[in-house]
């Protein structure tokens, strides 16, 4: 039959040795990083901006620590209103997209013939574009 020895008195109160790599716990740094990470924590947020953000989810929208940060910003500046806070929530939405665009020369080939250059498909195609555009805006004022 194996016994287990237990460890001795002694043994358990044995002080950490310099150098063996083992630190005692320091609660203040735990503490610290704790803080650090309820700044993008939503129950950082009043109450009524955490409802604000639940209606955001539930229509599609993505919460990330950087949007709840600048929520908690603008509320501590005493300046958030829900106008606001839509405003932040959507901001990615009010930024200018790049609309390149870029057509292959099989499109090309099928609407101008070989001996059209670049300056002149262009050109032709902001012409029509023009058109259109006029066409756009008439449509809306007899609306």
């Amino acid at each position: 039959m194996n016994s287990v020895k237990k460890p001795t008195a002694k043994a358990r109160e044995r002080p950490v040795k310099k150098g063996s790599g083992k630190k005692p716990a320091n609660r203040t740094k735990r503490k610290q990083k704790k803080n650090a990470s309820s700044k993008g924590s939503v129950s950082s947020l009043r109450e009524e901006v955490q409802e604000w953000l639940y209606e955001f989810a539930e229509l599609g929208g993505t919460i990330t620590s950087p949007l709840i940060q600048k929520l908690k910003e603008a509320d501590e500046a005493g300046g958030l209103t829900h106008e606001i806070a839509d405003y932040i929530l959507n901001e990615s939405n009010y930024k200018k997209r790049s609309r390149k665009v870029t057509l292959s020369d099989t499109k090309l080939d099928k609407y101008f013939p070989a001996t059209y250059g670049r300056e002149d498909i262009e050109g032709v195609i902001f012409s029509l574009l023009g058109q259109w555009k006029r066409t756009q805006e008439e449509a809306l004022e007899n609306e």
